[in-house]
């Protein structure tokens, strides 16, 4: 039955995700989408994130891709059809009720860049936490180019192993040709206990503790919206999508998830994750960078000891701070402002001018 059912449903999915990529590939920098076509390609063709690849292999794999997307690129997504049932493609509810009992989860939502994302992987595991129904989705079988390793739809979420496992290895990388040995990368690598080629094997360590890490900035994605009248949302699918200003309010919204009282940063406090706040801090860039200089400057005094107390303190200033600016931001939403670009540029005027 599985096996008849990944048989029907593989297809459906995996024309979706090219679908998707046809009409979105252009919003990636050309490095970026290099990047994720050759994990994509990892991904398909069921190879490990450490296992190298030749060029002569993944580029003409590239070129057959690009011709796919020229033909895809005017293409509605399509319906599922399992059974005698059809579903609309976001109907994430619907789908896994058809395919749970089989050992399938189907993920749905949008994106960066209000990009559909989409993925079929075998179910790894069903709990409950923190009042939220929590899936975890082990080997894919299909999906598209987005990197997200969780996403929440209503009170479920589903974090995502495979992607979380790629996006660490490509950090252990970064972490092996780092320079700055006194980073907050080689310092988050360290207090996991790995120091080195030789400790490739104890990353397995390190992507379920950050999976548990990821599933709780989903948990506080829900505690802003449930607590909290921001419209930032609404903001993003009303700007042009390409610019700063977009990208600004995804990372205003990041910042909240992650410091909010219930977030990854409370998480990984509480559970005193020095692993786990390296590599957070060294993976700050943007907006998200500069809102966080409170924890950035007390991860500076730490050395090798970390006080949870002024990270505490540095997390609940800026979630604030974060949210005073949010606020002002929302209140733009119920405003008419004509053009995206002249909303994109009220935007720009209230974020902070380092940013």
């Amino acid at each position: 039955m599985a096996k008849d059912l990944l048989k029907s449903l593989l297809p459906q999915v995996r024309e979706n995700c090219n679908i998707s990529d046809a009409g979105h590939w252009g919003f990636y920098s050309t490095c970026g989408l290099l990047l994720r076509l050759r994990e994509l390609y990892r991904s398909e063709l069921g190879l490990h994130p450490g296992e190298s690849i030749k060029n002569e292999n993944v580029l003409p794999w590239i070129g057959k891709r690009e011709e796919l997307w020229a033909e895809l690129e005017d293409e509605e997504l399509k319906d599922i059809t399992i059974g005698d049932k059809t579903f609309g493609p976001f109907d994430t509810d619907g789908v896994n009720r058809s395919i749970e009992a089989a050992g399938f989860i189907y993920g749905a939502g949008l994106g960066q860049f209000m990009k559909p994302i989409f993925f079929l992987a075998e179910l790894e595991s069903a709990s409950e936490m923190n009042g939220f129904r929590v899936l975890v989705a082990g080997k894919e079988h299909a999906r598209d180019l987005s990197v997200n390793p969780a996403m929440s739809r209503g009170a479920t979420i589903i974090a995502r192993r495979d992607i979380t496992q790629t996006l660490i290895y490509g950090r252990f990388e970064e972490f092996l040709s780092s320079r700055n040995r006194k980073g907050a990368l080689v310092l988050g690598f360290n207090h996991y206990g790995i120091n080195g080629p030789d400790d490739m094997e104890a990353l397995g360590n390190v992507v379920d503790s950050e999976l548990l890490s990821f599933i709780h900035h989903e948990i506080g994605e829900m505690h802003v919206s449930a607590n909290t009248n921001l419209r930032l949302s609404e903001l993003i699918s009303s700007l042009a999508p390409h610019g700063r200003a977009p990208s600004a309010v995804r990372d205003i919204k990041d910042v909240l998830a992650d410091t909010v009282d219930g977030g990854m940063l409370r998480h990984i406090t509480d559970n005193k994750k020095s692993g786990s706040l390296g590599l957070y801090i060294s993976s700050l860039s943007g907006l998200r960078y500069s809102l966080s200089l409170p924890l950035r400057k007390a991860w500076q005094g730490f050395g090798t000891d970390v006080r949870w107390d002024k990270v505490e303190e540095a997390r609940a200033n800026i979630y604030s701070a974060t949210l005073e600016l949010a606020c002002r931001l929302s209140e733009l939403t119920a405003k008419r402002h004509g053009s995206p670009e002249n909303l994109a540029a009220n935007v720009e005027g209230l974020l902070p001018c380092n940013s």
